[in-house]
């Protein structure tokens, strides 16, 4: 049997082998009649790490609303969590929900617009003369019976409408400046990573904790905790705090990487608030100002908004976010914070500016 999860995952895989980006590629790919395994193994499927939770549901609510039409797909419907009865088929809301789908995965694989113009009708970007057609028989039906390229205008309006009304950016795919998707920070093999990779030459209270914020949004993949979003920013700036409840081997491989910031201590963290505040609550106010951070108050999460990758948090910010933020997701965060000391626990659950 599946995990509700690993079905949702699949319902996924089915949007992904649909969206119009993924069969343009298998257009250029496949050169006769047969698809084989072999090509099918050649397609750039996204990795189902690609997705999470927010992803995953925008996904599914608009794959299973597209699926589900039939009481003979009631089973497949419960088995996704899905009490209710079969949708409607209304060609005109099927039509929309397709569009937001290919929007949403031509973002994904980091098209710009103009890329998705091109997939979606290249004489509309080259001209009335261009030689090259994509999708000419889907384009002379729809103007047969719409007297329009309706597919053409509903997705570049699903992404005007997802990029104006912050759906991107809630979802972790904001756009760079150049117009690209801003990709969430990855981390190499920790062990091709040098001894002290992510060592501090000399701690600055004032420009520290803004390079954690900036590190931490460029690592965030969608709206997250702010509260999971402290810890982090605490645990990067005092290191030590995160050794003891390592497994052996992610333990190794922090105090390698971190160097003596992250050699366990006994007793309190004195004077943690008064050398992170001040330098927090400026990047808050920074970032969120400039559109950088944007901030549910009511979910109380903050999602990575543009313009971040104009900050340089190359070396021990990108590493220690990126490495700690991995870790919590396996740890329980509640915890995890009751664990720390009083005024890091202080500290996470009054810092400043939300």
């Amino acid at each position: 049997m599946f995990l509700e999860a690993e079905l949702d995952l699949w319902l996924a895989l089915c949007a992904n082998l649909n969206s119009m980006t993924l069969d343009f590629v298998a257009r250029q790919k496949v050169g006769g009649t047969h698809l084989t395994y072999g090509y099918i193994k050649q397609f750039p499927i996204l990795a189902p790490e690609f997705y999470s939770a927010s992803r995953l549901e925008f996904v599914k609510s608009r794959a299973l609303e597209l699926t589900y039409t039939s009481h003979s797909l009631t089973p497949f419907a419960r088995d996704l969590g899905h009490d209710g009865p079969p949708f409607a088929w209304d060609e005109d809301r099927r039509a929309l929900l397709r569009a937001e789908l290919d929007a949403f995965y031509a973002r994904a694989y980091g098209l710009t617009r103009d890329e998705l113009r091109y997939i979606l009708d290249p004489a509309d970007v080259k001209g009335p003369d261009y030689p090259s057609e994509t999708f000419r028989v889907l384009k002379e039906k729809e103007i047969r019976q719409h007297g329009e390229y309706r597919t053409r205008r509903l997705v570049l309006e699903a992404w005007d409408r997802m990029q104006q009304d912050g759906t991107f950016a809630a979802l972790g795919m904001a756009e760079t400046a150049d117009g690209t998707m801003q990709q969430p920070i990855q981390l190499p093999p920790l062990e091709q990573l040098p001894d002290a990779a992510w060592a501090r030459a000399v701690p600055s209270t004032q420009h520290d904790p803004s390079a954690a914020l900036a590190a931490i949004l460029k690592s965030l993949d969608g709206p997250t905790p702010i509260r999971t979003i402290r810890l982090t920013a605490a645990i990067m700036l005092e290191p030590h705090l995160l050794t003891p409840i390592l497994s052996p081997e992610d333990q190794t491989q922090w105090r390698r990487l971190v160097g003596q910031e992250a050699e366990p201590r006994s007793g309190n963290v004195v004077g943690f608030s008064g050398r992170t505040t001040p330098g927090w609550n400026a990047a808050i106010t920074n970032h969120r100002g400039n559109g950088r951070l944007l901030e549910d108050i009511a979910a109380r999460t903050w999602t990575p908004g543009t313009g971040l990758e104009a900050f340089d948090t190359s070396g021990w910010p990108e590493g220690r976010a990126r490495f700690v933020l991995d870790v919590l997701r396996n740890l329980d965060i509640d915890a995890t914070v009751n664990a720390a000391p009083a005024e890091v626990r202080d500290w996470i659950a009054n810092a400043a500016a939300g």
